[in-house]
């Protein structure tokens, strides 16, 4: 099934799980993981009603399910979609800092993915995950499907976000608020590609 919604104010979220995901490690896989990506992405842009060209995206994609996330091209946005019982509470643990597990109560059994997804959103959102993922990252709040997300850097970054549940997976997003300007560089560092979307 593909399918978009608005998740928030000038944001949406595509979305495409085939009824009987697959988890294999091939080149197969691979292909219908991008293609899975793919239709999300379309799905997402035909609700957003943006053109190509004025369109933020972030993409993620797991076992031949994707996820879109898309908005106006002034917005950092970022996606993650994960398996619920492929991220367990250690893996979650390693992720968390002082104070983030107040953010978290309540979650039962969506803790661990919730976790694992906003910070991945998060961090692709920055587009340079690779500096940020998981030490500059805070989960300030989080709860009705609802959270805010703190990227700590050189101009600090305030991210909304949430997340969706569809069968046995989870759909996890994070945006700026609708009139934020876009960071111009999180990161400053003339080597580095501070506003590029990572997928």
């Amino acid at each position: 099934m593909t399918l978009a919604v608005a998740v928030a104010e000038g944001v949406w979220l595509g979305s495409h799980q085939p009824s009987l995901p697959r988890l294999r490690r091939d080149a197969v896989q691979r292909l219908r993981d991008r293609s899975a990506a793919r239709r999300a992405y379309d799905v997402a842009l035909r609700a957003s009603g943006l053109p190509r060209a004025l369109a933020t995206v972030s993409l993620s994609h797991t076992e031949g399910v994707g996820a879109a996330v898309i908005g106006s091209r002034r917005r950092l946005v970022g996606v993650d979609v994960v398996r619920i019982t492929r991220v367990r509470r250690r893996h979650a643990e390693a992720l968390l800092h002082l104070g983030e597990s107040r953010a978290l109560r309540g979650l039962g059994s969506l803790g661990p993915a919730v976790v694992w997804g906003l910070k991945e959103a998060a961090a692709k959102a920055t587009g340079v995950p690779e500096l940020c993922f998981p030490e500059l990252l805070r989960i300030v709040a989080c709860a009705d499907g609802r959270a805010r997300v703190l990227v700590l850097s050189a101009t600090p970054l305030r991210l909304t976000g949430g997340w969706l549940r569809r069968g046995k997976f989870l759909y996890a997003w994070v945006a700026t608020p609708p009139g934020s300007d876009r960071a111009n560089q999180l990161f400053p560092d003339p080597g580095l590609p501070g506003h590029v979307q990572a997928s």
